[in-house]
């Protein structure tokens, strides 16, 4: 079983390897730095950093619709302004007159919009055309915050399992199995009750392993939802 498990673990580990080179734009037969032994468990900042970082956050889909409502307030500008008159002043210099004095003139010129209805039809969709764009990007902000909160929630879950596993389940199990030693040493247990201690020891640690990388990739998804380093304050801490 457990030459099975280094199999799969090999297998799973060659699959990852893969992807972060494709993420990295590397080739594939480019190696990758050592992963380090032991992990830390990620800490959550505080709620003055939870708040700047959701205040000050550069995500580039926000980026874009406040771009798209900028334009649209643009267009509608423009339309607007097509309703209102337009004055135009000139200068020219005409040299078939006769007269020297008479080659040069003013010209003043004054364009009224009469299609009121062809106006009136280009305002009004430059307006739907805005409202849409405001509308794409408070989605746009609704979806962020839903990120966010997902995010969060998944890094505290992560946070906690981790301290169970570390302040409670593997010190029982290790208080177990040297019982179960104690036991077996002194011929009141068999090997089997031995092997069996030892067996929910090694699935403890090794569940305590996968809770602290749980908690990593929970740290580093809510790090790319908030679009900065910070990650989330701890419950009782977010407003």
């Amino acid at each position: 079983m457990l030459k099975h498990q280094e199999v799969a673990l090999e297998r799973e580990r060659r699959v990852l390897v893969a992807r972060f080179r494709a993420l990295l734009h590397w080739p594939q037969e480019r190696p990758l730095p050592p992963p380090p032994r032991d992990l830390a468990i990620p800490e959550p900042p505080s709620a003055a950093e939870w708040l700047a970082a959701r205040m000050h956050g550069r995500w580039p889909e926000l980026a874009a619709a406040e771009e798209r409502v900028r334009a649209r307030r643009l267009e509608l500008s423009l339309a607007r302004r097509a309703r209102l008159p337009e004055f135009g002043l000139g200068v020219a210099y005409d040299r078939f007159w006769a007269e020297p004095e008479l080659r040069p003139s003013v010209q003043l010129s004054l364009n009224l919009p009469l299609n009121a209805g062809r106006l009136a039809a280009t305002e009004r969709e430059a307006l739907a055309g805005l409202s849409r764009a405001e509308s794409e990007r408070a989605a746009v902000r609704d979806r962020i915050d839903q990120r966010i909160e997902e995010a969060s929630s998944a890094l505290e879950e992560s946070l906690h399992d981790t301290e169970v596993m570390r302040e409670e389940v593997v010190p029982a199990t290790e208080k177990a199995l040297k019982a179960v030693r104690a036991a077996y040493e002194a011929n009141r247990a068999d090997f089997l009750a031995l092997l069996d201690a030892a067996r929910e020891l090694a699935r403890a640690r090794l569940e305590l392993s996968e809770a602290l990388a749980l908690a990593h990739q929970a740290h580093a998804e809510l790090e790319r939802a908030l679009a900065s380093e910070a990650a989330a304050p701890s419950q009782e801490h977010r407003p």
